[in-house]
């Protein structure tokens, strides 16, 4: 393609050049005959001027033989005219041409007669008419010439300069078959170089296309290119096992084979929007889209894209991995975490449950179910702070079951357990509001904490509750004071003061408990400490 190319350049410019400088030597030429036509028409026209003034006699044969004469003896001067180069004279009778001269008749026979409406002598039939010019046309042998022809103003006459257009155009023939050989020649070394210089390059540039073939069909990946058309231009091995497709089939295709139907339009205006504004959501970013193999089922596709420009055109370039596994063990995956998490959160529930049911254990007596001392400690601690803050009045009750260890060396421990959990069970039944605490204070001992309870109220709620103990009838035949299990209350009612602690509480309480027992058991005891500045005074000793 080069040397055609060049080989044309040289046909142009050398063909260019050869019909520039044709142009000017006809031009030229041309001038030259028309200015030799028109200086011998002068002559002769001052000529016969000159002999009718000088000699009048002379007939019209006389004259015309002397014209005649004149002419041949300046052409026989004349040395620049060429090897074809003369002119001819003539004149008109009777609708003929009859050449009188022709400047090389002495050396070849004389020119006859020519009809005016022949074809030949085509210049000296134009001066005959009465033109003058110069023209391309055949002259009186029938051959073509560059002829100038210009009429005379005596007799009738006409003379034409000319010469023959093969003698003109031979200079430029011979300098274009000349032009011809050099340019072949030169072409001909030019190829050679060029073949020379350029065999090592396609050598290399077939290699390193080689090479880059073996790339692509090795990587695993697949890699489309496409146009900005979207025409696929590349398709290496890998995107046909990925696709299905081969090279040839996909090759010069519309993207859009690739692509699921529903997903064309997105593709097309990403791909215009980048054409137009040079913008683009996919260039340099791996993401995940789906594709379309050749059997119409589609699959997940992590797709990375960059792109280039060659010349005016822009190209994009794909690298495309097929993740239909990675996607599925991902699944798996997920479907195993969700399995451990559910695992997980089922166990963490039950540890909650059994943490709470251990919390409650810790906080429960194990034998009666109610609260523990543990529990009591804290509660009455906070209501002791907050009937403090609150200024309310604050009970505390205290019970125990008379003669208990009589009761257990006479019934046994078992039945000693069960008298404590139905009169833990009755205790909690009776003090039920909210914000009441039964609990075990210690052996055969409970503990009850009323807040915002007056001494009053909590007094008649503990005799219920003696009453109601009575009405359980457990037979207990080691009582000194009678046949069943009864119990002892004492309490008390105070409305507490900052600096007041619970072991105070909890001493006067149980002092009050100490004379219920003293005086006959069976009874209910308010204590007798209403103050608590008298609390506190004893504390304070």
């Amino acid at each position: 393609m080069l040397l055609t190319l060049m080989a044309v350049t040289a046909v142009v410019v050398g063909g260019i050049t050869l019909i520039v400088l044709y142009q000017v030597a006809f031009r030229s030429q041309s001038a030259r005959l028309h200015e030799i036509a028109q200086s011998q028409a002068r002559m002769i026209e001052a000529f016969n001027r000159q002999h009718l003034t000088q000699q009048p006699h002379l007939g019209e044969s006389d004259m015309i033989n002397a014209i005649v004469s004149l002419l041949r003896e300046a052409h026989n001067k004349f040395q620049g005219f060429g090897r074809t180069g003369e002119y001819t004279f003539a004149m008109l009778q009777d609708n003929t041409i009859v050449f009188l001269l022709s400047a090389r008749t002495h050396k070849t026979q004389t020119i006859g007669p020519i009809a005016m409406d022949s074809e030949l002598a085509a210049p000296m039939r134009q001066a005959l008419l009465g033109h003058s010019g110069v023209m391309l046309g055949l002259d009186y042998r029938g051959k073509q010439v560059l002829a100038a022809y210009e009429p005379v103003g005596v007799f009738h006459m006409g003379i034409v300069a000319k010469i023959d257009l093969g003698e003109f155009q031979a200079p430029f023939i011979k300098a274009g078959l000349l032009a011809a050989g050099v340019s072949a020649i030169l072409l001909l070394i030019t190829g050679l170089l060029f073949r020379r210089i350029s065999t090592g390059m396609v050598e290399s540039a077939e290699q390193s296309k080689s090479k880059l073939n073996v790339i692509l069909n090795t990587v695993v990946d697949g890699i489309i290119s496409i146009d900005e058309h979207s025409t696929i231009t590349s398709f290496n091995s890998a995107a046909e096992s990925i696709f299905g497709y081969t090279a040839a089939q996909a090759i010069g295709q519309h993207i859009n084979l690739l692509i699921p139907h529903n997903l064309h339009q997105r593709h097309d205006a990403y791909l215009r929007d980048y054409i137009q504004n040079d913008t683009g959501k996919v260039l340099g970013i791996s993401r995940e889209v789906i594709g379309l193999r050749k059997d119409g089922s589609t699959f997940p596709v992590e797709l990375a894209v960059g792109n280039a420009r060659l010349g005016k055109q822009m190209y994009f370039t794909a690298i495309v991995r097929d993740i239909t596994k990675r996607k599925k063990n991902e699944q798996e995956l997920q479907l195993y975490r969700n399995h451990l998490e559910q695992q997980v959160e089922q166990r963490t529930i039950a540890l909650q449950k059994a943490n709470e049911k251990l919390q409650k254990l810790a906080r429960r007596d194990s034998l009666t179910g109610i609260a523990n001392r543990r529990v009591f400690d804290e509660v009455l601690t906070r209501e002791v702070r907050r009937a403090a803050r609150e200024q309310t009045p604050l009970t505390l009750v205290l019970c125990d079951i008379d003669f208990f260890k009589a009761y257990n060396d006479s019934y046994g421990h078992l039945a000693g357990d069960s008298c404590l959990t139905k009169v833990a069970r009755a205790t909690r039944q009776h003090f039920h509001r909210a914000g009441d605490l039964v609990s075990r204070f210690g052996g055969e001992e409970f503990a009850i904490v009323l807040p915002n309870t007056g001494s009053q109220e909590a007094a008649h709620m503990s005799e219920v509750l003696r009453q109601a103990i009575w009405d359980l009838n457990i037979p207990h035949r080691s009582s000194t004071i009678t046949d069943r299990i009864t119990i002892s209350i004492g309490l008390i009612t105070v409305v507490p003061r900052n600096n007041l602690i619970s072991k105070t509480i909890i001493k006067a309480a149980d002092d009050a408990l100490y004379q219920a027992k003293e005086h006959g058991r069976n009874r209910v005891v308010v204590s007798t400490v209403s103050d608590t500045r008298e609390l506190t005074a004893a504390q304070n000793a």
